[in-house]
Order: C-alpha cells, then sequence, then structure tokens
C-alpha cells in the first residue's frame, strides 16, 4: 500500500512511498564512476572521437548509425563496443572503452551528432551496463 498521512496500513501490509520507487526507477540511467586514470584515457578518446565526428560532420556525408561508428572507429574506439540510436533530428552514441589501468573498470565516450552541432563526453557505464540507456519499443 502506498504510505498516506493520517492513515495506518492494515496488518500484514507492506507500506511504500511512490515517489522513493520513481526515483529509484531511474537509477540505470545513472553512471557509475571512472578511475582518474579512467577520466584520462576517456578525454584523450573523446577528443578524438570529437574531431573525428566533426570532420564527418563538416564532410556533408550522411550521417547515419554506420557512419557515426565509422567515424568513432577512426578515433580507436571499438565498433564492436559502439552503441547508435538514430533521434528526429541527430544520433546518440556510446562507446565503451577500457582505460588500461588495471582496474578492469570500462568507461563511455558518449554524446550526439546532428548536422548542426557535435557533442562528446566521457564517463561510466550506465548502471544497467552500457552506454545509454536502451530505447523502448
Amino acid at each position: 500500500m502506498a504510505a498516506q498521512p493520517g492513515v495506518e496500513p492494515p496488518d500484514g501490509c507492506t507500506v511504500y512511498d511512490p515517489e522513493v520507487n520513481m526515483q529509484t526507477n531511474e537509477q540505470y540511467r545513472e553512471r557509475m564512476p571512472l578511475t582518474d586514470a579512467g577520466a584520462q584515457a576517456g578525454a584523450a578518446l573523446a577528443e578524438a572521437a570529437s574531431g573525428a565526428l566533426t570532420d564527418l560532420r563538416a564532410s556533408g556525408a550522411t550521417l547515419d548509425n554506420d557512419a557515426v561508428t565509422a567515424a568513432l572507429a577512426s578515433a580507436g574506439l571499438d565498433p564492436r563496443g559502439v552503441q547508435v540510436q538514430a533521434q528526429a533530428d541527430s544520433i546518440l552514441f556510446g562507446a565503451v572503452f577500457t582505460p588500461g589501468d588495471g582496474t578492469g573498470v570500462a568507461g563511455c565516450i558518449f554524446g550526439s551528432v546532428s548536422s548542426s552541432a557535435v557533442s562528446v563526453d566521457v564517463g561510466g557505464l550506465i548502471m544497467d551496463g552500457g552506454c545509454l540507456p536502451a530505447v523502448g519499443h
């Protein structure tokens, strides 16, 4: 039963806070922390990815999932670890990298590319394990 001020639950009834449940339901989108070495390795990869995606955008080539994946691969990211999601006017991407600091903790290069802008950031994996949240169907 949802907690209600001034209402005692019946015996044996479990009370929950619906607001807390809603916040918890979105935790899968939160990013895990990166090590300092991971953040440094990610910054170098993000710079290379930003350059490759800016070049792709400026080339006038069609911006599609394959082109974004190829640009990220040319920046040194393993294409097997790239996720792309086409949106109305941009492509969201996330690419897993391993910083090589001995921790085995992966990180993500993520952002978006459109005909007018490139956005690239570095962070940890999201709580459900990828670089981008799954898209509902």
